[in-house]
């Protein structure tokens, strides 16, 4: 009869299983021979974006 693995064994188990998993890539572009693979988008280039994007957007609204 054989028993159960430890809880030990198991939670290590799925530790390697989850590690060795990649995350679903942020954007992608392929172009031709150009293939682009953005994994993660970093916080301060969301932050600038959004950032120029509002104060384009403010300028142009009180230009008009």
């Amino acid at each position: 009869m054989q028993s159960k693995p430890s809880r030990a064994l198991r939670e290590d188990t799925e530790m390697s299983r989850r590690a060795e998993t990649k995350p679903p890539a942020a954007f992608e572009l392929r172009c031709g021979g150009l293939y682009l693979v953005v994994q993660r988008i970093p916080g301060w280039l969301v932050a600038a974006l959004a950032t120029a994007t509002g104060s384009g957007l403010a300028a142009w609204f009180t230009s008009r």
